[in-house]
């Protein structure tokens, strides 16, 4: 992705219409990614006409570990279930997948993140949010743009808990 700083003494700014933009946001729930741009119809004998296509992925920013085995993966690949795998101790299953796996072991999910930063009481915090982020985000073109946002501070008396 391209990074880019705005600068007074630019000659000319690109047009945001003529390229595609990636939105990220980053919260403690979930990571939501969303697409802009445009691309061209297919042309009937008549003038090209360029149409807008948006795309909104919103992706469950949690994970839960289950010891690792063979079985395990192969059945995780077969239904192409998101997980990494460390050590070979353990996987990570993630994202929208690790709430229904919670579910069916009856346990908590892990989340990578608290208060809108890297939660420092999870080991696998960064790796689990680096896997999500590589899975969600699309591969960055040329002079594709990448907008996020940054959290705001936790106002008081506020809870950190999410429903």
């Amino acid at each position: 992705m391209e990074k880019s700083q705005a600068n007074e003494s630019d000659q000319e700014t690109p047009n945001l219409t003529e390229q595609q933009a990636v939105g990220l946001d980053i919260g403690t729930s979930r990571l939501v990614m969303a697409t802009s741009g445009h691309e061209q119809d297919s042309q009937e004998g008549q003038a090209s006409e360029r149409q807008r296509r948006e795309k909104i992925i919103a992706e469950l920013n949690a994970f839960i570990s289950i010891p690792a085995s063979k079985f395990t993966e192969n059945i995780l690949n077969q239904n192409k279930v998101s997980y990494q795998k460390d050590s070979g101790k353990s996987l990570q299953i993630y994202g929208n997948e690790a709430e229904q796996f919670a579910n069916f072991f009856n346990t908590e999910l892990h989340r990578p993140m608290i208060d809108g930063v890297l939660n420092p009481g999870e080991e696998y915090s960064l790796p689990m949010l680096q896997a999500m982020l590589n899975r969600l985000l699309p591969k960055p073109g040329k002079k594709e743009k990448l907008c996020f946002s940054v959290p705001g501070p936790v106002r008081a008396g506020q809870s950190t808990d999410l429903v």
